[in-house]
């Protein structure tokens, strides 16, 4: 991957990571994973949030669900690959929320399950991965000129 890409990764984990230690809604990891999804496919997200399980973190792969939110930089080596196969799969296996992050057009396609067509997202990036507590609120134009432009 690209400085940019591994660049993108690092800044979402800062931005990921306190929320989820504010609200325990589940855990952050990145790849190198093989995730199984229920299709029996493997894929590896960039980065990728589970469930708790019986309260707590994940003690194997075995143990890790559907994830709660799968996020991918786009590369142009994977872009199609990314948009289509690996959104179909997210999709199929009931993955709650799936990011795509597009560096070049400074831009988030978010999926859902049920979604035919993303929402395209340039301003403000949310998840709120339950119901009862305060979303989580990204600030796209400052994300990509931290990722891009250093600040």
């Amino acid at each position: 991957p690209a400085y940019a890409h591994q660049h993108a990764v690092l800044v979402l984990i800062e931005l990921l990571q306190p929320y989820l230690r504010q609200y325990p809604a589940g855990y952050l990891s990145i790849s190198p994973a093989d995730l199984s999804l229920q299709s029996g496919q493997l894929v590896q997200p960039d980065l990728f949030v589970v469930s708790p399980v019986g309260g707590r973190r994940p003690r194997d792969w075995e143990e890790i669900g559907i994830p709660l939110l799968v996020v991918e930089i786009l590369s142009p080596s994977t872009a199609r690959y990314d948009r289509f196969t690996k959104r179909r799969r997210y999709q199929r296996s009931g993955v709650g929320t799936y990011w795509i992050v597009d560096l070049d057009a400074r831009l988030v396609e978010v999926w859902r399950p049920e979604d035919e067509r993303p929402a395209v997202l340039n301003d403000e990036l949310v998840w709120q991965p339950d119901p009862v507590v305060t979303p989580l609120r990204i600030d796209l134009p400052a994300f990509f000129a931290e990722v891009l432009e250093g600040g």
